[in-house]
Order: structure tokens, then sequence, then C-alpha cells
């Protein structure tokens, strides 16, 4: 669906999916693990996909995503 789709919002929001997923899958790896640099990598990882899907927005709210 990421690729195949041709609106702008749909490719952002199945980003986002994949973001949560992975952000869930690196904080239960360190739960198992009992480390806390996956919770680290995790809070990165959340931060810049929050970051690229506010610029993202932008981008289609002056046009130039359609």
């Amino acid at each position: 669906m990421l690729l195949r789709s041709r609106d702008t919002l749909q490719r952002v929001l199945a980003l986002d999916v994949l973001v949560s997923i992975v952000v869930a899958l690196l904080t239960i790896l360190s739960y198992l693990r009992d480390v806390s640099y996956y919770v680290d990598g995790a809070l990165a990882l959340g931060l810049l996909s929050f970051v690229a899907t506010l610029v993202a927005v932008r981008h289609v709210l002056r046009g130039e995503g359609r």
C-alpha cells in the first residue's frame, strides 16, 4: 500500500503505521532484553516520524503533494 498509493496522505499514513509497529517492537525488545538503548532508538524514531509527518502535511497543504 505504501508504494502503490497515489495520494500523498495515504503514503504518510502507511509510513506512520509502519513506524508505530517498529516502535512497539523496539519497546518490547527493550523489555525482554532488559536494556534501555532500544527505547532510546524508539523515541528517536518516533520523533523523526512526527517531524516527517508535519513536513509532509505542510507539503500537501501548499498544494505540491497532489
